[in-house]
């Protein structure tokens, strides 16, 4: 699969997010990892650019990562991390991450892609976040290229 995905191209920081999201819907007893889980695994990493990027646009990730967890079964304990498959709806986000990374004429996958991936993908809980808290594709997208020019 990592060749498929071509995961040597994402960021340290992406690779992160996505064992994040990992740990996070095997805690939570899931078989798969969903958008959700990702969006966690992208704002569950202290320091990163998608993080900061919702923090520039008065979002604090904290709050949608409350929002993100309400969806999710009740936690349990497990001793083990197991490698789980990415749902459908990830796997597309994940494209599109690597659709926006293009874009931005980068030769990487960052958080800040993931971001605009998921936010793209858009369906289900990611969307109704996405429409809570007023993050908008075009919005974070002119935010990165900011940051890509300072």
């Amino acid at each position: 699969m990592d060749e498929l995905l071509g995961w040597h191209v994402f960021t340290e920081r992406a690779r992160k997010a996505v064992y994040l999201a990992n740990y996070v819907a095997s805690l939570h007893g899931e078989t798969t990892v969903t958008t959700v889980h990702l969006l966690l695994g992208v704002i569950g990493d202290d320091d990163n650019v998608a993080r900061r990027v919702l923090s520039m646009i008065g979002i604090t990730p904290e709050r949608v990562s409350i929002d993100l967890r309400k969806s999710l079964k009740r936690p349990r304990r497990s001793g083990k991390i197991p490698s789980i498959m990415l749902s459908d709806d990830a796997v597309h986000a994940i494209e599109l991450a690597y659709e926006e990374a293009h874009l931005l004429s980068n030769t990487y996958v960052g958080t800040e892609h993931m971001l605009l991936g998921l936010i793209r993908e858009g369906h289900g809980i990611i969307g109704k976040v996405c429409s809570k808290f007023n993050i908008q594709l075009e919005r974070v997208r002119k935010i990165i290229r900011s940051l890509q020019y300072t």
